[in-house]
């Protein structure tokens, strides 16, 4: 084989020819692509528009909930949602809107 078409696949050069890469060698450049690419940098994902950061937050949040079996709920924290839902069944005129709240809490600053 001509030696630019095996090194284009991942070859090393060997006295003119090329050979495939150690099962060691292909391991640790594996390892080393998942590493880099599972984890990007937060400070280079905020340097994404707008509507890549929303569009990203939207897939990380549908992540989120499709694994939501993966943390079950205490008997306690489930407890308390089913009260809090019944509460605002019973009376939903007690609840503040959201403007109403923020205003609120932002004023006690």
């Amino acid at each position: 084989m001509h030696w630019r078409s095996d090194l284009a696949d991942g070859g090393h050069l060997v006295e003119g020819r090329a050979r495939q890469p150690s099962a060691e060698v292909r391991s640790r450049a594996t390892t080393c692509y998942r590493w880099s690419m599972a984890a990007p940098k937060i400070d280079e994902l905020l340097t994404l528009d707008v509507r890549s950061r929303l569009a990203l937050i939207a897939k990380l949040w549908d992540s989120v909930v499709d694994d939501s079996q993966a943390l079950p709920l205490a008997d306690s924290e489930r407890e308390l949602i089913e009260q809090r839902l019944k509460e605002d069944d019973d009376d939903p005129d007690a609840a503040i809107p959201w403007d109403v709240a923020r205003a609120d809490l932002l004023s006690r600053r």
